[in-house]
């Protein structure tokens, strides 16, 4: 079964009511790069999908389901998602408080909570946002992170011969429909409660 990153888009007083809705398109792509012992590795996500409203800026949030992340291979796989407590914390969380573009295509930046394995930090995520025609716009960016800041140690293998690096990089292209063009979305079953600090 595919799983969904979902953008389910919360309301926010500072954006008007008269936004225009958004629906990723199933072309939208998320993945994540780290490396192991000076190699380099990429674990997919299986499928991008959700909602949202756009006016000068967009409030929201972006969820992952961590069995829906496929890596390399199916031991690197089950050390990510025992990493990630899979069992308690199904989702890698991205509550957007604020995101802006600059302009048609150019810059975009977007201050929020990341929450990982329970923890939350705030988290600011840059990119860049194109209006490729009146009915579609494309993000397109990257953020760093750093295991440790989320309470995680990088796993170490075969006493010690294989180290995963502590920073990991979450890349991501997505495609949305904008305005008449975009389709409501079904909304992920995600935890509300996070513990930000």
């Amino acid at each position: 079964m595919r799983t969904a990153l979902l953008i389910p888009v919360l309301a926010c007083a500072t954006i008007a009511s008269a936004q225009m809705p958004v629906d990723v398109l199933p072309s939208s792509r998320a993945w994540i790069e780290g490396s192991a012992s000076g190699r380099k590795f990429v674990c997919q996500v299986d499928s991008v999908a959700g909602t949202g409203s756009w006016d000068k800026t967009v409030s929201g949030e972006l969820a992952i389901s961590v069995e829906g992340i496929a890596c390399e291979n199916r031991r690197m796989t089950a050390d990510l998602r025992d990493l990630l407590d899979v069992t308690a914390h199904p989702f890698i969380e991205y509550e957007v408080l604020r995101a802006w573009p600059e302009s048609d295509s150019a810059s975009a930046v977007a201050d929020g909570w990341l929450t990982v394995a329970g923890a939350s930090r705030q988290t600011q995520v840059s990119g860049t946002l194109e209006r490729v025609n009146a009915e579609t716009a494309r993000l397109r960016g990257s953020v760093d992170l750093m295991l440790t800041d989320f309470g995680l140690q990088p796993p170490t293998k075969f006493f010690g011969l294989i180290k995963v690096r502590n920073r990991i990089t979450v890349r991501f292209d997505i495609q949305a429909a904008v305005g008449a063009a975009a389709v409501e979305s079904t909304p992920m079953n995600t935890p509300t409660n996070r513990n930000k600090s």
